[in-house]
């Protein structure tokens, strides 16, 4: 099963902020970035288990280096959440260097709610969050109420009820495609840039 966001927390404006607020924000080695995360409230569980979020919300990487980039210099605010995260939703793609290891069969990346929203125009008989995944990643899908989420949240294109039918605001075809590498951190981080 493929998880196209992980589940540690929805990726809420809230959550955003205080991931920000507590991520360091300049750029340092490694070691020294996870040296910081050690002694933040998160302790040692962040690089288990909150960093993957951080990451697929674009708020971090760590480059072949072992150098750390943050997104944010400064704390933000809720307003610049909701902000970053309404463009955020429109360009996350999957999978994604921070996705877990299956999505065997995708040949590409796809943004993910642009790859939904074509899937139903042009199927309109799967009009439902879970079938459409598992069509367009050609396995079961997870995690999908967080999907659910920030879709709900953030995405103007559709909604998704709570029997994860999914209704369309509008009706227009996007290139979903993305042809980085799988595993390129960097490509994945600058996607979010604006």
């Amino acid at each position: 099963m493929g998880d196209p966001i992980c589940k540690w927390r929805n990726a809420s404006v809230w959550t955003t902020v205080e991931l920000v607020s507590r991520l360091p924000k300049e750029e340092m080695s490694d070691a020294e970035f996870r040296r910081i995360m050690n002694r933040s409230p998160y302790g040692p569980a962040f690089i288990k288990t909150a960093y993957q979020l951080a990451c697929q919300l674009g708020l971090y990487y760590v480059d072949e280096r072992n150098v750390y980039h943050p997104r944010f210099d400064h704390d933000i605010t809720d307003r610049e959440a909701e902000e970053y995260l309404k463009y955020w939703v429109t360009q996350y793609y999957v999978p994604n260097p921070y996705t877990a290891r299956k999505f065997e069969n995708s040949n590409h990346s796809l943004r993910l709610v642009d790859a939904i929203a074509n899937l139903v125009m042009e199927h309109p008989n799967c009009a439902n969050l879970e079938e459409a995944c598992n069509m367009l990643f050609g396995e079961v899908t997870g995690n999908l109420a967080c999907v659910k989420f920030f879709i709900n949240e953030y995405s103007d294109v559709m909604s998704v009820a709570d029997n994860f039918d999914i209704r369309l605001r509008r009706r227009e075809y996007k290139n979903c495609d993305v042809y980085n590498a799988r595993d390129d951190r960097r490509a994945f981080f600058e996607t979010f840039n604006r």
